[in-house]
């Protein structure tokens, strides 16, 4: 057995893309491990299809050394993709509670079929975070979409949690410091604050309290002032 996955017509994939970011409610990374590894261990395999089997499951990861995620399409990047942290970074989690190591990660970047390569994750993400999130140009650009620019960039602070939660090596907890110098003091002198005020209150406070809770989670290194 081989190939593995959700309970057959399960629609909600992991589940920990619900739990991740409800970060109240669990203490330690390795809750949200079990969560994965309980919804991903069906099996798939001649007579034994859509079995759960998270024996077998974990049998299967002993000794994982490498996690490969394909990246397709330019619609989505491994930061604005939700399901990208949910699925490299939750299989990433229950290798590291599994076998106590952290598995290399790899995107096997085919967007463009003549120039596939395999890219190192914590590349791929640093760059994505440098041409979306913290870009000026990016947040002007979002600017421009009002409501739904301001909910998008929101969205992206909760992807970067959600990828510090289940692959903290990936994120360096400057980031963290980059975010509130970007979004929260305005480097740009984008009149961030008095647009999202205007547009959409509400993607400001989740911002807010993303960063929060990422420092109440142990994530980022914030100063009383800063906080």
């Amino acid at each position: 057995a081989r190939i593995f996955g959700t309970k057959p017509g399960n629609l909600s994939g992991t589940n920990i893309l619900y739990l991740v970011p409800r970060s109240g409610v669990w203490e330690a990374e390795k809750e949200i491990a079990s969560v994965y590894l309980d919804q991903m261990s069906y099996v798939y395999s001649g007579e034994h299809w859509g079995e759960q089997a998270q024996s077998v499951y974990k049998a299967a990861i002993q000794g994982t050394d490498t996690l490969v995620r394909v990246w397709a399409s330019n619609m989505t990047s491994q930061l604005s993709n939700h399901h990208a942290y949910e699925y490299l970074g939750g299989l990433s989690m229950a290798v590291r509670a599994l076998t106590g190591n952290e598995a290399a990660a790899y995107i096997a970047d085919v967007r463009n079929p003549d120039g596939a390569r395999l890219r190192r994750f914590e590349e791929v993400l640093a760059s994505n975070l440098r041409s979306e999130l913290l870009n000026k140009e990016w947040l002007a650009g979002m600017k421009q979409h009002e409501y739904a620019g301001a909910g998008h960039i929101a969205e992206m602070v909760k992807n970067t949690f959600g990828w510090t939660v289940t692959r903290r090596s990936a994120v360096d907890p400057k980031v963290w410091d980059e975010i509130h110098q970007v979004l929260v003091r305005d480097r740009y002198g984008l009149g961030l604050r008095e647009w999202f005020e205007k547009q959409n209150p509400a993607a400001l406070q989740e911002i807010a309290a993303v960063m929060i809770e990422a420092s109440r989670k142990g994530y980022w290194k914030a100063d009383r002032k800063v906080l």
